[in-house]
């Protein structure tokens, strides 16, 4: 299947299921303790990238955290919709961010939580990074799932990917390195977590 295949069947699947989305109890559990690490105030430029019905900007609001401006992309339109009936105030953006994009403004903080195993185009995604970042910017990439704890519920799944949902610390810290990027922090203990700060 050839990526521009990929993505369609993406869009479609989370455009058919947005309206009746639910999230898993890993995410559940592990959203709040990523927010809670996160360099969130109110002064703060955030881009949610795979931002679905907004679990990240509910959680933020949970724990008391407004960012300067919060601003959510995604392929899906619905998810896109429907978080926008559930936070009005969100600013939405439809967009691939595997295909070169340079927005309207720089961001304090980009993060992508919990869509990392549907990039193929990581130089792609980490050169966006880099275009729409301040200097010392932060990029995130979390999964709520440890490396092999998503290997392990995708078997159970049947899905077979001749691809890493998650691709190994060495090609994180390549293409931060590649693209601009220093103080690179990895863990793969209680759920995956990634960061860089642009230079």
């Amino acid at each position: 299947m050839t990526n521009d295949m990929r993505k369609i069947e993406d869009t479609k699947h989370f455009n058919e299921r947005a309206a009746n989305w639910t999230h898993t109890a890993e995410s559940l559990a592990t959203i709040p303790k990523l927010v809670a690490r996160l360099p969130i105030t109110e002064d703060t430029m955030m881009l949610d990238i795979g931002a679905g019905t907004g679990i990240v900007l509910e959680t933020m609001k949970q724990q008391g955290l407004k960012a300067g401006l919060y601003a959510a992309a995604d392929i899906a339109e619905n998810m896109l919709e429907v978080l926008k009936e559930n936070h009005p105030n969100a600013e939405t953006l439809l967009l691939d961010w595997e295909l070169p994009i340079k927005l309207e403004r720089s961001y304090d903080l980009i993060l992508i939580y919990n869509s990392i195993p549907h990039f193929v185009d990581f130089d792609g995604i980490f050169q966006n990074a880099s275009m729409n970042l301040k200097p010392g910017g932060l990029f995130a990439i979390a999964h709520s799932r440890t490396r092999e704890g998503l290997l392990s519920h995708r078997r159970k799944m049947g899905i077979v990917s001749m691809r890493e949902p998650i691709p190994p610390d060495q090609q994180f810290e390549r293409l931060a390195c590649e693209h601009g990027f220093i103080d690179v922090l990895l863990e793969d203990d209680d759920y995956f977590y990634f960061s860089c700060k642009k230079a």
